[in-house]
This record gives structure tokens, C-alpha cells and sequence, in this order.
């Protein structure tokens, strides 16, 4: 599969560098050297990026499409005279390009502050778009994208979920706005999906898990009611259905009802176990499974299951492995690695093997630290420190070696205290971690 992908890029690139020469000698017409230009950002956006995630080692080539995607928008997007449906691509180009440079939990570029530029400025350029030859609606749908592309750097990035809600917020208005203007339009129903999933996203981060599930069972059934007439609506409606699923599963899972989370999990699952059937190479889907199985490991832990959990565990591990031969550069998957690891850590633990725990943990603690060391500004990297030093300080418990257990409770309580001073912190783990750690900590420690 990834030779064949990467036969298909060699035929994008060559496609891109003969697009190129055509737009630097277009010198006759201005409109010629516009449309060569406008097709050139598209195909680099569009066609290209589609295809990175499927072939080994995509990040460098991804870091240089992307610089140079920025400098054709830049350009584009100076052009005062640029005609309505050039501008219209321009936008949309900045919104993608703003996801391919800050997108959360899949390989990136890593850039939220280059992100957040192209947002200021596509919502600029959408703010400027003629009354004549914009669709009715155009308008409030492109900036009801812009608005739910600015929320997801907003909570992943910036841990800031009051503004993450206020994105969320005009996202609703604007949809409202583009099914006054035009009704029935096929984009809005997908959007207002795309708003209740990230709205029971944020709840749950906040520690509003009553919240999170209602929210997460009406977007199910609003995407049950939803018309689904092709088969890419069916499979993005799955998606979709899966991740609401996952959402609702860890709202129960924190509210302590391990019995229904299990069930949600399971579901959640069973439609990712489709998706893989249908596609079995397509990175994305295997990443999403995987983690899938994780998820549901660690409801079965709670539920004194752990043969099953470690069963998933080296699952699920095996398929990121396989995810990191096409890019074992990409921090999201060396850091999901480290987290399967840590939960496998603690199956063998309950398991009562505590010699092959205790060495399998100190190293995804080594692993997470060298990760925040690559960036301290970083307060995820340092949340998953706290985190994976918390599991450690349970398996020194659960192996009696208390004095150690106490050190690493203390250390895992320090950062999580540095995570707040940086106002990082989210409700979940006040609720979760750091109140386990407390109680542990109490029992064991004088």
C-alpha cells in the first residue's frame, strides 16, 4: 500500500512542479497567472496532503508543502483585484492549511501560531467578500468552518475552554444564519454534528460529564435522523458516530459508571472494527482503532478484567507499531505508544506481575519526560509526565515499595501544580488523577 501511495505522489509532485513552471511563465495575462496559482494552492492542499497519510515518512515533505502553500495563499490573498470565486478558494485554503498546521491528535506541522494567523486572515477576507457572486448562506457557513477550526486549537492547544465554548457558540449562529439563507443546505446538518461533538468534547474536559453525555446522545441521534444517501455519508457519519460514542463512554467512565462506559466502548468500537474491514491500510482509521482498544482496556481494568485489557493492549500496541514505520518522527503516535505501554504497565500489574510492571513503566515516564524536555512550553507534554508518574507511584504501591510509591505521588502533584500556575489545567484531571493520587497518597504517606 505505501509503494502504491507512493507511486501516486510521485505523479502529484510531478503534476506540481509542471503546475509551478506554468504559473512563473504565465507572464502574458494576469488572470492566466491567477488561475495557474489558484490551482497550484489547491492541488498542494487538497490533492497532495490527501495522500501523505498513507505513505512512509510523510512529515518533512508535509513541512515543506506547507511553506509553500503559505507563500502561493499570501499571495493570492494580496490580490485586491482577484475575482469572487478565487477568493472563495483562497479562504478555504487558509482554513485547511490552519488544520494541516495545528491539527490535534494526527501528524502536523505543529504551528497553532501560524494557524491562528491564517484564521485572523481568512475570516478577514470572508468578511470582505462581495454581496454579489457569494452563494446565499456562502458566507455564514465559511465562517461557521473558520469558527469550529479556531475552537479545536483553542481546547487542544491552548487548554482555554470558555473560548473553545464561544467558538462553539457562533459556529451555532452562523449554521443558523445559512439555513435561514438557504434551506436544506447538505453542509449544515454535518457542521451542527461537528458543534455538538466538540461542545460534549469540551464539557467533559471541564468536568461537566452530565453535560458531556447529554450533548453526546443528542448528536447521536440527530446523525440517526440525518438522510444518508452515499456511501461517503455513510462512512463519514460513522466517523462521526464513533467518536460521539467514545466522548459519551468517557463521560461514564469518569462518572465512575465502568458497566455502561464498557457497553459505549464496545460500540464504539465494533463501528471502527467496520471501518477497518472496509479499509485496512488507511493510517487514520488504524490510529483511531487502535486507540479504540485502548479505551476500552482501561474501563476493563476498573472492572478487575485485566486479561482481557491486556489482551486489547498488545492489540493495539502492534497497530501503532505499524503506524510509526510510515512515520516514526510523528510525536502524537511516540506519545500514544507511551500511553498504551503505561495501561499495559498496569494490567501486568493487577495481574500481580509486578517484575515486569515496575521496569515497563520507569520506562514510559524516561520516554514522556524526554518528550516535555523537547518542549517545556508544552503543558499536555507535562500533563502526560504527571500522569505517567502517577501510574508509576501505583505500581510501587501495588508492589509494597511505598517510600518509592510516596516520592513519585509527590513529584506527579508538583507538575500537575505547575500545569495550573500555567493555567492549564482542565477539571477531568482534578476530578480523575490528581483526587486518586490524593487519596493514595493519604493512605500510604505520612
Amino acid at each position: 500500500a505505501a509503494g502504491a501511495a507512493m507511486v501516486l505522489l510521485a505523479g502529484a509532485m510531478t503534476a506540481l512542479v509542471f503546475l509551478y513552471a506554468r504559473a512563473e511563465h504565465a507572464r502574458t495575462s494576469a488572470e492566466e497567472r491567477l488561475t495557474e496559482l489558484r490551482s497550484l494552492s489547491r492541488f498542494v492542499l487538497f490533492d497532495v496532503y490527501d495522500r501523505l497519510e498513507s505513505i512512509p515518512r510523510p512529515l518533512p515533505l508535509g513541512r515543506d508543502l506547507a511553506e509553500a502553500a503559505q507563500g502561493y495563499l499570501d499571495r493570492l490573498s494580496r490580490d485586491p483585484e482577484a475575482p469572487t470565486a478565487v477568493r472563495l478558494d483562497v479562504i478555504e485554503g487558509l482554513r485547511r492549511l490552519a488544520s494541516v498546521q495545528a491539527s490535534p491528535g494526527s501528524p502536523s506541522v505543529a504551528s497553532p501560531a501560524l494557524a491562528r494567523r491564517n484564521l485572523d486572515r481568512a475570516e478577514a477576507l470572508a468578511n470582505e467578500l462581495p454581496v454579489q457572486g457569494v452563494p446565499p448562506g456562502e458566507r455564514a457557513l465559511i465562517l461557521a468552518r473558520l469558527a469550529l477550526t479556531r475552537e479545536l486549537i483553542a481546547a487542544a492547544y491552548d487548554s482555554d475552554y470558555d473560548a473553545a465554548h464561544r467558538a462553539l457558540d457562533r459556529a451555532e449562529a452562523l449554521l443558523d444564519e445559512a439555513e435561514s439563507a438557504s434551506p436544506g443546505h447538505p453542509e449544515v446538518a454535518s457542521l451542527r454534528n461537528q458543534v455538538e461533538l466538540e461542545r460534549a468534547d469540551v464539557f467533559q474536559w471541564q468536568g461537566r460529564y452530565a453535560e458531556s453525555m447529554q450533548v453526546s446522545k443528542e448528536g447521536l441521534a440527530h446523525l440517526a435522523a440525518r438522510p444518508m444517501t452515499t456511501a461517503e455519508e455513510r462512512k463519514a457519519a460513522r466517523w462521526t458516530q464513533s467518536k460521539l460514542l467514545d466522548i459519551y463512554a468517557e463521560s461514564l467512565y469518569y462518572s465512575e459508571d465502568m458497566v455502561r462506559s464498557e457497553q459505549a466502548y464496545r460500540e464504539a468500537m465494533r463501528l471502527l472494527q467496520e471501518a477497518v474491514e472496509e479499509d485496512p491500510h488507511d493510517p487514520k482509521v488504524l490510529r483511531r482503532f487502535a486507540r479504540s482498544e485502548w479505551a476500552l482496556a482501561e474501563a476493563l481494568l476498573e472492572l478487575n478484567q485485566a486479561e482481557e485489557a491486556v489482551r486489547l493492549l498488545r492489540n493495539a500496541t502492534r497497530r501503532v507499531e505499524q503506524l510509526m514505520l510510515l512515520e516514526p518522527r510523528d510525536r502524537d503516535l511516540v506519545r500514544t505508544e507511551v500511553v498504551f505501554a503505561t495501561a499495559h504497565a498496569r494490567a501486568l500489574a493487577a495481574l500481580g506481575r509486578h517484575a515486569e510492571a515496575l521496569p515497563l513503566l520507569q520506562q514510559t515516564v524516561a520516554v514522556r519526560k524526554r518528550l516535555w524536555g523537547e518542549a517545556p512550553e508544552d503543558m499536555s507534554a507535562a500533563r502526560d509526565v504527571a500522569i505517567g508518574v502517577a501510574s508509576l507511584a501505583e505500581g510501587f504501591a501495588a508492589a509494597r515499595r511505598y517510600p518509592e510509591a510516596c516520592k513519585a505521588w509527590d513529584e506527579s502533584l508538583a507538575t500537575f501544580d505547575r500545569i495550573r500556575a500555567a493555567g492549564k489545567g482542565a477539571q477531568l484531571d482534578e476530578d480523575h488523577t490528581i483526587r486518586i493520587v490524593r487519596e493514595e497518597k493519604g493512605k500510604h504517606c505520612s
